[in-house]
């Protein structure tokens, strides 16, 4: 067996191995995002839901029975409002999350395309071709590494 081959069969498996890795990812983001979108988010608004309802029908037994305790409900009311602000910001982490998945497969399948072309010009031996594949390959990777939009939250 060649040095080309040998090059050849290090550099498919190196693909297949981060090819399998990345859809290992990808599948648990997805499960994890959708735990969160269709269980975590939901049980969270409807406990936020009962306890506002439940201090609305409190308050006004409480003032009567026990206008003291007044500012506790205050504080409870001002909790449940934080607690639904962040719901709300949950869900927007969840869309950023779909999105920047659907980039890093489509910036995967660049790269995965990078790779297979540098591959092919090295078995050739088109240094030229190589070249190109590395930088094409460093730029999705640089590409990736700007648009991260998991940076500003």
């Amino acid at each position: 067996m060649g040095l080309f081959s040998k090059m050849r069969k290090f550099g498919h498996k190196m693909s297949h191995k981060a090819h399998k890795f990345g859809h290992k990812l990808n599948k648990a983001v997805n499960k994890a995002t959708s735990f969160v979108e269709k269980k975590a988010l939901p049980f969270a608004e409807k406990v936020a839901k009962g306890v506002e309802k439940g201090i609305k029908y409190a308050e006004p037994l409480v003032g009567t029975l026990a206008p003291e305790l007044l500012p506790e409900l205050e504080a409870a009311k001002g909790l449940s409002k934080m607690a639904r602000k962040g719901i709300h910001a949950g869900e927007k982490v969840v869309g950023k999350v779909r999105g920047a998945q659907a980039k890093a497969i489509q910036a995967a399948k660049t790269l995965e395309g990078h790779v297979a072309s540098g591959a092919k010009a090295m078995v050739k031996g088109d240094i030229q071709s190589v070249r190109g594949a590395i930088a094409g390959a460093r730029d999705t990777v640089e590409e990736v590494a700007k648009s991260n939009p998991l940076k500003r939250l």
